[in-house]
């Protein structure tokens, strides 16, 4: 078994706990006698082993790159603490807007609550201590975990839309293709593929609350354990529908193979993963087929919806679901929480 096959059964495990816990709450009644604050506390000490395996306990296994144990622990705290502050406060004001002012006042705080996330991403990893810096063509994160891939910062306006990057692209021992993968990225930006990414996702999501706020008429602890089984349905389809928009940007790419090659390995992937597992887990299509797609159009980007998947993981958070930081690309990697990777 592999590095990366470890993290998949990880994260099937996180998240089938999660998933298992919010459907025997709703089928015995526990989620109309729990507290949202009981649920947090649950939350927050049950996702410590879990957090434990992917964050140290794995890569110490396996001889890969880890964050130093001490440090791990100064940032999984503030991350924990920050990300399950933000959760209970927003499931809060849903719970309380629902019941007082109706469905599309809920909806309307998830929005907006959605688009001061995207805003401000990286005024979330600057409390986290991660060093940020300001580029001509954007800005550098300095993020100790190296799955961290950046992508792009701010509401889904076309054309505005900011490069995020990682300082270790920028390290000498990183092969040419920096410059090639700015302007890939620029192009997601000015063909609105990363705003209909990210509106779809936020659709997606909108759609989930509001079915969760209607079944558990305004109950916070109930709401959270019904967006937690929606959500769970979009981590089964919401990947077949990321997978065509990293394609798209690859074949309109100038980027080169040992750019893509030296990532690959940099993000810990797994170059032969079963088909099914592919479709199913994975938002990013695996090397194999990406390679066929490099440089195929060049310049030319067809508007196709890029990030859905981890845009929809990422919000997720804000309706209350359980599943944001459980998936096997973040588990246990409290940076991630706040930014996914992506390609």
């Amino acid at each position: 078994m592999t590095y990366a096959q470890a993290r998949l059964r990880l994260g099937i495990c996180a998240v089938g706990w999660w998933v298992s816990l919010a459907a025997l709450a709703l089928f015995t009644g526990a989620d109309e006698r729990l507290s949202l604050g009981q649920l947090g506390l649950i939350y927050l000490l049950a996702s410590v082993p879990l957090d434990l395996l992917g964050g140290q306990l794995l890569p110490l296994m396996w001889g890969k790159p880890r964050v130093r144990t001490l440090r791990w622990c100064r940032l999984y705290v503030k991350a924990a603490v920050l990300h399950l502050a933000i959760w209970w406060v927003q499931v809060s004001l849903l719970s309380w807007l629902y019941r007082s002012l109706g469905l599309w006042a809920a909806l309307l705080l998830f929005g907006l609550a959605s688009a001061g996330l995207l805003a401000h991403q990286l005024r979330l990893l600057d409390w986290l201590g991660v060093p940020l810096r300001r580029q001509p063509w954007g800005w550098e994160v300095g993020t100790a975990d190296t799955r961290f891939s950046g992508g792009l910062l701010g509401l889904p306006w076309p054309g505005r839309e900011e490069v995020v990057v990682p300082s270790q692209w920028l390290a000498p021992q990183a092969p040419s293709g920096l410059e090639a993968c700015i302007r890939r990225r620029r192009n997601l930006s000015l063909s609105s593929s990363r705003a209909v990414g990210v509106l779809l996702a936020l659709a997606f999501n909108a759609v989930a609350l509001g079915y969760a706020l209607t079944w558990s008429d305004g109950h916070p602890t109930s709401t959270a354990c019904w967006v937690t089984m929606l959500s769970f349905g979009g981590l089964l389809v919401l990947p077949s529908g990321s997978r065509p928009g990293v394609l798209a940007a690859d074949r309109s790419s100038e980027l080169r193979t040992e750019w893509w090659r030296w990532l690959e390995v940099l993000q810990e992937e797994d170059p032969l993963r079963h088909g099914m597992t592919e479709r199913i887990f994975h938002p990013i299509p695996q090397w194999s087929e990406r390679e066929r797609q490099f440089g195929a159009r060049p310049g030319e980007l067809k508007l196709v919806p890029w990030n859905l998947a981890r845009y929809a993981l990422l919000t997720s958070w804000l309706c209350g679901s359980l599943l944001s930081r459980a998936v096997h690309c973040n588990c246990g990697r409290p940076e991630l929480w706040f930014w996914p990777p992506g390609d």
